[in-house]
């Protein structure tokens, strides 16, 4: 089976990196930032894919600074949305990251033509597969993705969720790119799946929110608030990782 449509959904993926680059620099909408880690991520996801079931190589390191500058851009408007919201607004601090913020857009802005270019001789240079290994081994490398994902939940260890979470991720990202017949053929269930990246996302921005307020000073009011936050994602870790153990062999139908 030809590989032409798995090449699509690639190359459409550095496409879209690349509208979104040519945007920002325009609208500067916040959006943008994860939209571009988003597609980034997928990008990955299928040269890892290319890389187990056809031995092919490919260097994404062109693509890191970008990923890199994105994040730290797209961290700091989540912690700015998020200490806008506390209870006693902390506008010393929220004017601190907002300068730092500015800054950091303007510094993308000034990089974005470097971005680009990068994304363009990266797409020059990536190296595909002219075919689609055989359903077997397509079938093989979910079933090993899916067993490393397993691997990671015995243990109640927050990184370990975390790395769960990544890895359920790569398996729709690549499963998403593959054609429907194939998709068919290797049985993912995908409505359970996404339900379980719903509720490993919602954990994973209340673990994180945590991770950030615990480093900042703030009155007492606000430290009230982290303690329920606390109680929070210890709820949602808990009924992540019982809904994930009730349904252990659930990925494949």
């Amino acid at each position: 089976m030809k590989c032409n449509n798995l090449n699509y959904y690639f190359f459409d993926r550095l496409k879209c990196v690349e509208q979104n680059l040519y945007a920002y620099k325009k609208d500067m909408n916040p959006e943008r930032m994860h939209i571009l880690r988003v597609e980034i991520k997928k990008v990955k996801g299928l040269i890892s894919f290319v890389e187990c079931t056809c031995k092919e190589k490919n260097d994404i390191n062109k693509l890191k600074p970008l990923f890199k500058e994105a994040g730290d851009i797209r961290e700091l408007e989540i912690n700015i949305l998020l200490l806008s919201a506390l209870p006693q607004l902390p506008e010393e601090l929220i004017i601190q990251l907002e300068e730092k913020e500015k800054i950091l857009v303007q510094q993308f802005i000034a990089n974005n033509a470097q971005y680009i270019d990068s994304v363009q001789r990266f797409r020059e240079e990536i190296s595909l597969p002219n075919w689609l290994p055989d359903e077997k081994t397509i079938k093989n490398y979910f079933k090993k993705k899916i067993s490393k994902a397993n691997n990671k939940l015995p243990s109640n260890d927050r990184i370990d969720m975390h790395h769960f979470r990544i890895e359920i991720k790569e398996i729709m990202y690549v499963y998403n790119a593959l054609p429907k017949k194939l998709q068919k053929s290797v049985k993912l269930n995908k409505t359970y799946i996404d339900k379980l990246q719903i509720k490993a996302g919602d954990w994973h921005d209340t673990y994180v929110a945590i991770d950030y307020l615990s480093q900042q000073q703030f009155p007492q009011q606000v430290d009230e608030y982290i303690s329920k936050l606390n109680e929070k994602e210890s709820n949602q870790f808990n009924e992540l990782l019982q809904y994930r153990k009730k349904h252990e062999n659930a990925m494949i139908k």
